[in-house]
């Protein structure tokens, strides 16, 4: 603040990025308020298996900073970014979205930074608004009627046909789909898609099984930092089954539909 302020500029880690890689129309961007790690992880999976592990790179708020790298990408390598409300706040002051822009879905969080639900839904449309002609809109069912730019292919990714990966939990099959659309729009008519995402087993924290002790099996979910995260967690298993231990920071959601599971 006391920068700006004084009218010195400011800029992220997440920009210094974008200014430096060689071409946007390689960028696949991966926002939404639950899963968008998970996805963009299963994209970096995807495309490992369809071009070879030297033809992706995967980071933004997932896996470290590519800037340590950014000399080493080259301009037929695909990047794939995890991109937070915070990061795309910055990349709207330059006028900046992937070429392949991806919204799993949307729902309250945040709000004791952005304090209304409005203003965080405008943090995250940033990932459309700069899209250009040609460029790739991949919406989840909950944003399918977000606005796009002119000239922008709009897809709705809606539940798959079958079982596309061995995680628990529906949402992680829409997690696949997601990831099985990007390789649709990439290497359309190749490689059986459905096959290459079989070997994706999930990310740590997330659904990640620990142990079975006497009949109980411990599953570490600390990554659902939100009630809606949590709440897909809990639809994973059988009703009745499940012990929850609760607890984090409070950013100002509401509780109340988590409580009535």
């Amino acid at each position: 603040a006391r920068a700006r302020g004084a009218g010195v500029p400011t800029t992220s880690e997440i920009r210094l990025l974008v200014e430096r890689l060689p071409d946007r129309r390689r960028t696949i961007g991966v926002t939404g308020t639950a899963g968008k790690s998970t996805v963009t992880a299963m994209i970096g999976h995807l495309l490992g298996q369809i071009l070879g592990c030297r033809g992706v790179h995967v980071g933004g708020n997932l896996g470290g900073s590519l800037l340590e790298k950014v000399s080493d990408i080259r301009a037929d390598q695909w990047i794939v970014l995890e991109l937070s409300s915070f990061m795309l706040e910055g990349l709207a002051e330059v006028h900046w979205s992937p070429h392949i822009a991806l919204v799993t879905n949307i729902a309250p969080n945040h709000l004791d930074r952005y304090g209304e639900f409005a203003d965080y839904v405008r943090a995250k449309q940033a990932i459309l608004v700069h899209q250009r002609d040609g460029d790739v809109a991949l919406l989840g069912q909950s944003v399918a009627e977000w606005p796009t730019a002119a000239g922008v292919g709009r897809r709705l990714v809606d539940e798959p046909n079958g079982k596309l990966v061995s995680l628990p939990g529906l949402h992680n099959q829409f997690n696949a789909a997601f990831a099985v659309a990007v390789g649709r729009e990439i290497a359309a008519g190749g490689p059986d898609l459905g096959a290459a995402m079989c070997g994706f087993c999930g990310l740590p924290h997330r659904l990640q099984p620990v142990c079975e002790h006497d009949g109980v099996r411990y599953v570490n979910d600390s990554k659902s930092t939100t009630p809606q995260a949590a709440m897909l967690a809990l639809r994973s298993f059988d009703r009745g089954i499940v012990h929850v231990i609760l607890g984090g920071y409070d950013k100002g959601s509401d509780l109340e539909p988590l409580a009535g599971y």
